[in-house]
């Protein structure tokens, strides 16, 4: 029996294993099913009326060490309550930064973080430090934490979260023309049918007679890009 429990207070709708594989699932519930299931961990969602294996209502675990509260610090009452001797962790997936409303809201549970010592887990530096800054903000900064790489959840496993970022100003991505795209079908035809090719990898973007030289205002160019990974190390 694992000692481990993630508890989603947030949850549109229950998910588990199973949603996985028949319908689109958030980036956040894809992430704790697929973190969960590798570890053999209980997940406890609060919209969740009937157990599917160790997906459960909201309720008393025995052997539970370790509850990783997902998103809102305003369930740490409820998981105090459930589970009063187990270390606590609370896994944000959004920028944080002091007075913005998510900073408000953790400020709200500023004696619950600091009665249970809460360890902040983040999936970037840069959101590590806009959570460290509400931290000294509201004065638990000496008994919160805010980690982002490795968090040992037992003497075997290691719990790491981290984020990679592609066009992080979400900029159109300004390069030289290939000359040979496939995209531009006709290379002459810069106004007519064919401009859904047109870009910075199209045979009017490097062509100084044609009117859309060095356009980037025209074409599809892929935008900011984030991926978020969790894994577990035993």
């Amino acid at each position: 029996m694992s000692s481990v429990l993630f508890f989603d207070p947030s949850c549109q709708r229950p998910y588990d294993t199973r949603t996985l594989r028949q319908q689109a699932t958030g980036g956040t519930e894809a992430s704790v099913t697929r973190i969960a299931d590798a570890l053999g961990a209980f997940v406890m969602q609060h919209n969740r009326t009937e157990a599917y294996g160790s997906y459960l209502p909201p309720g008393k675990v025995a052997g539970i060490e370790h509850v990783v509260l997902n998103r809102d610090s305003r369930a740490l009452p409820r998981v105090r309550e459930l589970y009063p001797d187990a270390k606590v962790y609370l896994w944000v997936h959004d920028q944080l930064n002091p007075g913005s409303k998510r900073g408000r809201r953790l400020a709200s549970t500023a004696q619950h973080l600091r009665d249970l010592a809460v360890t902040v887990v983040c999936v970037s530096d840069s959101q590590r430090r806009g959570v460290e800054a509400t931290l000294r903000k509201i004065g638990v900064d000496d008994r919160v934490r805010a980690r982002v790489k490795n968090v040992r959840l037992r003497e075997r496993f290691t719990f790491q979260l981290a984020a990679e970022v592609g066009n992080l100003f979400n900029q159109r991505i300004r390069t030289v023309g290939d000359f040979g795209s496939p995209f531009f079908i006709n290379q002459n035809d810069y106004l007519g049918t064919n401009q859904f090719g047109i870009g910075a990898v199209s045979f009017a973007f490097p062509d100084v007679t044609s009117p859309l030289f060095n356009n980037y205002s025209t074409g599809n160019f892929s935008g900011r890009t984030v991926q978020l990974r969790g894994k577990f190390i035993f």
